[in-house]
């Protein structure tokens, strides 16, 4: 381990025992050089203004910050205690000036600058259905709840809820099975690229919504249609971006997975053409702030990566779904990655 590597970019990965591992993103990928033991399984790490924000699965936060030379201090560092013993801190992300946490039912958001507790709020009433993901765009946050098929829209300064919506009706339309009334869905991945909400569901299946700053809301005379979207609140106190969406524009995507949509990676498509020189790399290292905003991103062509377990084609129709053939086992845990390339502008 050679920590003092670590004042260049740095790749960190988190394990389900508890290690922190610090790879360079430079070369020499293989080799550790930084990591620490934190007893309990890493669910998130989020890197903002020099600082790094990990979640373990103990209801604690943990943040990392630099030496004065330049290199991550991993023996001292800062302790957040959210919430009760055992509750873990599913999801983090950076909100603005702040970090989002996940933890059971509630969010908990974190001031990055004083690491002070700013607010916290409950999404669902019972615990056990804890926050699963969350995403952001402009003054918008989106959230799934384990094992629901309901997304959240909530106001990323007021935290006023917005919008519900539910992608089960929209699932139900357009894949037709066997199992009718019986296809449970739920969501296992999120994001927002390229002014779209990027979907995943435990069945494999991939949706992209785009996003708006405008909705149409169901008057009080008209009942609203399965899976149409719910306006929860009208005051809004900015004018800034708030992402909407409309599961009447939905895209369902005919690449999907024999199993669980594990993750979406937004990679822009186009790097810069400047060459640091280790002075400047060090410089930018410290002051570059890591937004998920990615909606907006300043990049050229953007590329949506998927990840999954069993690759499946729904154009060939129902038995994709329902076979149970020795073929098709024999590929159902085979890991693919599924990539779309998308213009930003």
């Amino acid at each position: 381990v050679d920590e003092s590597k670590t004042k260049y970019p740095t790749v960190w990965l988190g394990s389900s025992d508890g290690w922190l591992y610090v790879h360079s993103a430079i070369g020499e990928h293989r080799t550790t050089i930084g990591k620490v033991w934190l007893r309990h399984a890493i669910y998130s790490i989020v890197h903002v203004r020099g600082r790094v924000f990990v979640s373990l699965a103990n209801e604690k936060l943990i943040v990392f910050h630099r030496n004065a030379d330049g290199t991550w201090n991993l023996n001292n560092f800062h302790l957040i205690i959210t919430g009760k013993s055992r509750e873990s801190i599913r999801c983090a992300i950076n909100v603005r000036e702040s970090i989002w946490c996940g933890v059971a039912n509630r969010i908990y958001v974190i001031d990055v600058q004083t690491l002070e507790i700013r607010k916290q709020f409950q999404v669902h009433s019972r615990p056990e259905h804890s926050v699963q993901h969350i995403t952001w765009s402009g003054d918008g946050v989106w959230l799934s709840i384990r094992l629901s098929s309901t997304l959240q829209l909530y106001h990323a300064q007021t935290y006023q809820h917005l919008q519900d919506v539910d992608i089960q009706p929209y699932i139900e339309k357009m894949i037709v099975t066997e199992k009718t009334g019986l296809y449970f869905v739920h969501i296992s991945a999120l994001t927002i690229a390229c002014h779209r909400l990027w979907i995943g569901t435990g069945n494999g299946i991939i949706i992209s919504v785009p996003l708006t700053e405008t909705i149409t809301t169901v008057s009080n005379s008209t009942s609203a249609k399965p899976g149409s979207v719910v306006r929860v609140s009208d005051q809004i106190s900015s004018s800034n971006y708030i992402p909407y969406c409309n599961m009447s524009n939905a895209q369902l995507s005919f690449h999907g997975y024999r199993d669980a949509v594990k993750f979406f990676v937004v990679v822009p498509g186009q790097t810069s053409s400047k060459l640091y020189h280790e002075n400047e790399m060090i410089s930018e290292s410290l002051t570059t702030v890591s937004s998920t905003d990615t909606s907006t991103s300043s990049f050229g062509d953007i590329l949506i990566v998927s990840g999954g377990d069993g690759y499946i084609d729904l154009h060939i129709g129902n038995t994709t779904i329902d076979r149970n053939d020795d073929a098709t086992n024999s590929k159902r845990h085979v890991s693919h990655l599924i990539i779309w390339h998308l213009d930003s502008a």
